[in-house]
């Protein structure tokens, strides 16, 4: 007994002390500093809480747009391709899109063919990364790539995903997930073309604690409040031995 509760005492203090990892999803049903709406554009809304800037370029110049990317409410006129008179999401994938995803704010406005890239870079490394790809059906594809810097760095992994594969289709959402290993993913790109809208969401990754980020900071004052109980059920349980 007096073994197991010293252990508990280190893990509690451990835990307290340790710096944090967690791990952040953008899924845009809410907007820091406000609300989302629809045709908003996307660019650094989401740094301070997830770590995570947007951008889309054109896949021929490398250019960043000033259009995009942006969001598209569910049903909304132009934008959104789930809704009224357009694809309908798969009713078991309803809850899982929301109200709000990130789209090209091109191809799913003017119906044309659009060649893009777009980057999520993040502010700390991560070993994990997830995100879903909405409504990706017919001759519609991309290449995932993922990199270890913000800008050029090494190609760590690249995910092709078609029309026709599994999880693809009208209305669908097909997830990306990789787990690197190791914290070293800092930008990821979706290069591909969209014929008809292909939208964006549920951006998750997780931030490992490193060099760069800050020292942990002291205990407060609850934080000791708590080992000191576990202290005192210690010293209560070594008197009741006592008595024995």
């Amino acid at each position: 007994m007096r073994k197991t509760i010293q252990a508990a005492v280190i893990a509690a203090s451990a835990a307290l002390c340790a710096p944090a990892s967690f791990a952040a999803t953008v899924n845009f049903e809410e907007l820091p500093g406000g609300l989302p709406r629809d045709r908003q554009i996307i660019t650094d809304q989401f740094e301070a809480t997830a770590g995570v800037t947007f951008n889309i370029r054109d896949f021929q110049t490398g250019q960043i747009r000033s259009s995009g990317p942006a969001l598209a409410q569910v049903g909304g006129t132009g934008t959104a391709f789930f809704g009224e008179g357009f694809d309908r999401v798969q009713p078991s994938l309803a809850e899982r899109v929301g109200r709000f995803f990130l789209t090209d704010n091109n191809s799913s406005i003017t119906g044309r063919p659009d060649n893009f890239i777009l980057t999520a870079i993040y502010s700390a490394a991560s070993a994990f990364f997830s995100a879903d790809i909405l409504d990706l059906e017919g001759s519609e594809a991309f290449d995932v790539r993922f990199y270890d810097a913000a800008v050029g760095g090494n190609l760590l992994n690249n995910i092709s995903i078609i029309g026709g594969d599994p999880d693809t289709g009208d209305g669908a959402v097909t997830q990306v997930a990789y787990d690197h290993g190791t914290a070293e993913i800092l930008r990821v790109e979706f290069v591909g073309t969209s014929i008809s809208g292909v939208g964006f969401d549920n951006f998750t990754s997780d931030f490992v604690a490193g060099p760069n980020l800050p020292a942990p900071v002291p205990l407060p004052a609850s934080a000791w409040l708590l080992i000191s109980g576990v202290i005192g059920v210690r010293t209560f349980g070594r008197r009741r031995s006592g008595l024995a």
